[in-house]
């Protein structure tokens, strides 16, 4: 019986979280976070909606063992990122470089907006992927 696998990445996260592939987050908690004077920030490679988590570049790097094939004719240790759950980071505000909590507003064209609830500033969404 052969493996079926779901594809789980989609660019945003469903329902109260607007984080989005391409943002700058910061770990805020785990062991991942770092010190106050040099927090750990990253952007955002894949968004897990299903099971709430994000891969963060850099972040969580663990070890695969891989097989030898064609593209690794000697197999061995491979370094890649693994998710974190998403209550660990935050998004940087652009403007104040700090981590925010993020506001919902509607724009003067009907669109939705992201805002840093610090100060009210509009965060915007990433370009491209």
């Amino acid at each position: 019986m052969a493996r079926r696998f779901r594809k789980q990445d989609v660019d945003v996260v469903r329902g109260n979280n607007w984080i989005r592939v391409g943002d700058m987050v910061q770990v805020v908690a785990g062991e991942h976070k770092g010190s106050k004077a040099n927090p750990k920030r990253a952007k955002v490679i894949r968004v897990l909606p299903k099971t709430r988590q994000v891969v963060v570049e850099g972040v969580n790097v663990v070890f695969k063992h891989k097989r030898k094939d064609r593209e690794n004719p000697r197999g061995g240790r491979v370094e890649m990122e693994a998710p974190i759950d998403l209550s660990n980071v935050a998004l940087v505000c652009p403007s104040t470089n700090a981590p925010t909590r993020r506001k919902i507003k509607v724009g003067d064209d009907g669109k939705k907006i992201r805002v840093s609830a610090h100060d009210g500033t509009e965060i915007p969404l990433p370009s491209g992927r």
